[in-house]
């Protein structure tokens, strides 16, 4: 076989995949064309025949609903005349007359009482539909004098509607439960006249609501959805329900259907009935009972025929579908072989055939189409000899610089420049051979962070990364690597570049700063620990000096110099513990001083030091400052703010004043400045003490702490009245936050 025609073969092999979709976009047009009128035209039909089944639907309801009220209204009236009828009747009249006007221990009582209950309210217990008894109350006291239910003579039932109304016309009283009858009944009550037309008593039957129900149910078609029930304003069925029955009065319902005629609305809508079932409802509301009539149709059954005819439309559709796929295949491969010479031609450009020229046969579209391909061509060669110098000056700068480049494209190749091996000792073929050794030869310590940098350069398109990776010579090498994403026109991810540059020297010189760092640390701290060492050293020495007996002035003098020693010794434990040697947490150091003076100084006196510090570090030489000034101010408090023989002013006893002595240190941070108050509650300073001229050694110190160490300022102000009816000392040392 020849070149061409093998270069022709192979052409030919990816033509079915271009024909396909040149085809498959005719077969889309033929469809849209012949399928949308079909589609709306069967749309329409569709939804016409299923508005006119809805109509249709809804009307049966209606009619059923208004016949199932009218048999509910009419068997309601019927029994209404037959009671009345009894109530009516001139023996029955008469017999009532003697029940409300003899006592009933006489004969003639007892003979009306028998015959009343056994000739007529037994016998009429038949001929009243559904009737579960009668009986007969008494108009001046509602007391039931005769009854069928023995149970209920001698009942007042003076309060209760049916008795109130039953006076005054014949009422109804719609379904409710009846504790004589312990189930529920549907009461028709009239009242019983003389003949002067005067109420001597009240008839009242209990009917059974069982039949009711059965004028609801009643249905000619027993395989239908549709059943009618009745809903009092209370929620509940007052008549069983045709798929669920025995919910009269046990279940209440809460439907859009029943809501919105509970609401007093008569209407149609479609809904969730109480099996969950939508459906086509009816419901009408019944002002004269209190009660709502429903009549539903389950939605699917109703519109089963439309459902079929959409079947039939679609199966139509189908068919027409298949129809005009192969009309639209045939008449495509009439187009598309005249293309088969562009197809080819385009081939052998891709692959690298530079040369290769289409001959146009025709003075056609075809021609125009073989002209510009020839065209393209001629560039294309051009650029590929300027992209291969291109190449050839980048490849020299990639040989001489210790930088390792890589690539990948959308295609999955990867690229790897030669300095890859120069770095790694491993050939880049291994690298490309192999994707995961690049994870492989990962150092366990960074293999976990690397894969979380790979997961962000799949979010961001870009990412950097520092790593140990195991070299060619078996030793584990630090190295940087920047990979970013490309994209093209479109916006789509187009090529992957990355670069590898060894940077162990620079990670060795990092960890020798490390350890330098971890050396001067410790170094640090131990000066720190032998600083506090001989303080306490000093400390120990004052004490054995103040043990012996000597001038209480110089005792005084060490005890001070003492506590200011301490102050210091505790800001070199403090660094000595911390990790951080440049600064400390003040809060936590006020702490343990204020319990060292309250040890050395308080003993057994009864002297509250309260500490209110904001939590704060502080620079080493800003809190020995502030811990100097502390010990120098709570010691003097302690000292000379309460005395012995303290009292309440002018000799008073009540003991609301007298308040427990109190020392408050409060520190606070505001307005980029520090502030640090120190304030008692004691006898205060007299009233011609002026600070400045004094000869006390301490104040002198707090203040060139304050203004000379601390670049800050030394204020005392006298707290008469603010926090006790004792005057009271207040110290502030104001300074920098900066």
């Amino acid at each position: 076989m020849s070149e061409d025609s093998h270069r022709e073969l192979e052409s030919n092999e990816h033509l079915p995949q271009v024909w396909w979709s040149f085809r498959s976009k005719l077969v889309l047009i033929f469809l849209i064309l012949s399928l949308l009128p079909l589609a709306t035209v069967g749309y329409l039909a569709v939804d016409h025949a299923k508005q006119s089944l809805n109509e249709s639907t809804v009307r049966h309801l209606m009619i059923v609903s208004i016949l199932k009220e009218e048999g509910f209204a009419e068997w309601i009236n019927d029994n209404k005349q037959k009671l009345r009828e009894l109530a009516d009747h001139t023996s029955v009249r008469e017999y009532i007359v003697t029940l409300t006007t003899s006592p009933s221990n006489t004969a003639a009582y007892q003979a009306a009482f028998t015959t009343l209950r056994d000739d007529y309210f037994q016998h009429n217990l038949d001929y009243i539909d559904s009737s579960l008894d009668l009986f007969l109350l008494d108009s001046k006291n509602g007391k039931v004098i005769l009854s069928t239910n023995a149970k209920q003579i001698g009942e007042i039932h003076k309060h209760i509607t049916y008795f109130i109304k039953g006076k005054q016309q014949t009422s109804v009283q719609t379904v409710f439960y009846a504790p004589a009858l312990e189930q529920a009944a549907v009461v028709i009550s009239t009242p019983v006249k003389n003949q002067l037309g005067e109420l001597i008593a009240v008839l009242v039957s209990h009917l059974d609501p069982a039949e009711m129900s059965a004028i609801m149910l009643f249905s000619n078609n027993v395989n239908t959805t549709e059943e009618t029930y009745l809903v009092n304003k209370y929620n509940f069925f007052v008549t069983d329900s045709r798929f669920e029955p025995g919910l009269a009065l046990r279940k209440a319902i809460q439907t859009e259907g029943v809501e919105d005629c509970l609401a007093g609305n008569s209407s149609t809508s479609h809904y969730k009935n109480y099996r969950g079932q939508t459906v086509i409802g009816v419901y009408r509301w019944l002002p004269d009972w209190e009660m709502c009539i429903l009549t539903e149709m389950e939605e699917a059954e109703a519109l089963a025929p439309i459902f079929k005819f959409r079947a039939v439309v679609g199966n139509i559709a189908w068919a027409i579908s298949l129809g005009v796929i192969v009309l639209a295949l045939i008449f495509a491969r009439t187009i598309t072989q005249p293309i088969q010479q562009l197809i080819n031609g385009v081939n052998e450009f891709a692959q690298g055939n530079l040369d290769y020229r289409i001959t146009a046969k025709t003075s056609d579209e075809l021609a125009v189409l073989a002209k510009a391909f020839n065209s393209m061509a001629a560039k294309r060669k051009q650029a590929s000899q300027a992209i291969s110098e291109s190449e050839a000056r980048l490849a020299l700068i990639f040989r001489s610089v210790p930088v390792a480049f890589c690539t990948i494209n959308k295609a999955g190749d990867l690229w790897v420049s030669n300095q890859f091996e120069t770095l790694t000792g491993i050939p880049g073929a291994e690298l490309t051979a192999d994707r995961r050794l690049w994870l492989t030869r990962m150092h366990p310590d960074d293999y976990g962070r690397a894969k979380l940098k790979a997961q962000e350069f799949q979010e961001k398109g870009e990412y950097d990364c520092e790593f140990q990776w195991l070299c060619g010579d078996g030793v584990y090498r630090w190295f940087y690597s920047h990979s970013r994403q490309l994209y093209d026109e479109q916006g789509q991810p187009d090529q992957t570049i990355g670069l590898w540059i060894d940077i162990t020297a620079r990670k060795r010189a990092e960890e020798l700063l490390k350890n330098a760092l971890v050396e001067k640390d410790v170094l640090l701290k131990e000066v720190h620990h032998r600083v506090k060492n001989n303080l306490q050293t000093l400390i120990y020495l004052i004490d054995m000096e103040t043990a012996a007996p000597k001038d209480p002035e110089v005792n005084q003098a060490l005890t001070e110099l003492q506590g200011r020693i301490r102050a210091t010794a505790l800001i070199h434990e403090k660094l000595y513990q911390t990790e951080n040697s440049a600064q400390i947490d003040f809060e936590a150091y006020v702490d343990d001083l204020v319990y060292y003076l309250r040890q050395a100084l308080a003993g057994n006196r009864d002297i509250i030091i309260r500490t209110e510090a904001t939590p704060y570090f502080l620079k080493v030489n800003q809190a020995i400052s502030c811990g100097l000034i502390i010990n120098e101010l709570v010691t003097n408090a302690i000292k000379y703010a309460f005395p012995s023989d303290l009292k309440p002013p002018g000799g008073l006893a009540d003991p609301v004043e007298q308040l427990p002595a109190e020392i408050v240190i409060k520190f606070v941070s505001q307005n980029n400045e520090f502030i640090l108050t120190i304030y008692d509650n004691g006898i205060g300073l007299p009233e011609e003490f002026d600070w400045r001229k004094t000869e006390s050694l301490g104040l002198k110190l707090v203040d060139i702490w304050a203004t000379h160490q601390l670049d800050g300022s030394f204020e005392v102000e006298s707290m008469t009245g603010a926090i006790s009816s004792r005057p009271g000392t207040m110290f502030t040392v104001r300074f920098s936050s900066d």
